[in-house]
């Protein structure tokens, strides 16, 4: 028994299952990070003082690099249309290492009193970190659980890569605007 509209499209949305679960997670995610995103506006304008922390974080540009690396790295593997296993890998590891750029920056920021500039650049880090941990997760699974699938039903494989790709996509976009909304701030 298969599951109806799983690599197929529906004719009357023009999307698969997938695709539609993905993008009903990612507008959810959205405004979630929309409520982030105002909440802390509210922060910004009651404070009475406010530093710049993000002066303090050297590498934004670098992680924005990363992101857009592996955003180009799953859109190269979908544009094959063979689900290679290089892309995906190299997702995984420019992912662990934007982690990690972002986890460095965060402890060169650590101040005991750094108020309230510093504690949103933290939450706002840390949300990021979380996603890009669950693109990681999600590209690992790919690379090690799916190997029947990319052999067998190479356009199901296919379908599941474009969500990764929309994640990725969701996560470079997600990073760029919090340096931007940070920097304007």
């Amino acid at each position: 028994m298969s599951i109806p509209w799983s690599v197929d499209r529906r004719p009357d949305t023009g999307h698969y299952n997938a695709r539609l679960g993905m993008g009903l997670f990612l507008v959810a995610d959205a405004m979630f990070m929309g409520a982030l995103y105002s909440s802390l506006v509210f922060l910004r304008t009651a404070g009475e003082t406010w530093s710049s922390a993000m002066e303090q974080v050297p590498a934004a540009g670098h992680v924005a690099a990363l992101l857009l690396a592996i955003a180009a790295a799953v859109v190269l593997s979908m544009a094959r249309r063979q689900a290679g296993v290089g892309p995906i890998l190299a997702s995984v590891v420019l992912g662990i290492a934007a982690v990690a750029v972002m986890t460095y920056d965060q402890a060169q920021l650590s101040a005991p009193d750094a108020g309230t500039a510093f504690a949103m650049v933290y939450v706002l880090n840390g949300v990021v970190r979380l996603h890009l941990l669950g693109g990681v997760a999600a590209a690992l699974w790919f690379l090690l659980l799916n190997g029947r699938m990319r052999r067998d039903e190479p356009q199901h494989f296919i379908n599941r890569l474009e969500c990764l790709g929309m994640l990725a996509y969701f996560n470079a976009f997600a990073w760029l605007f919090s340096v931007a909304f940070i920097h304007l701030l």
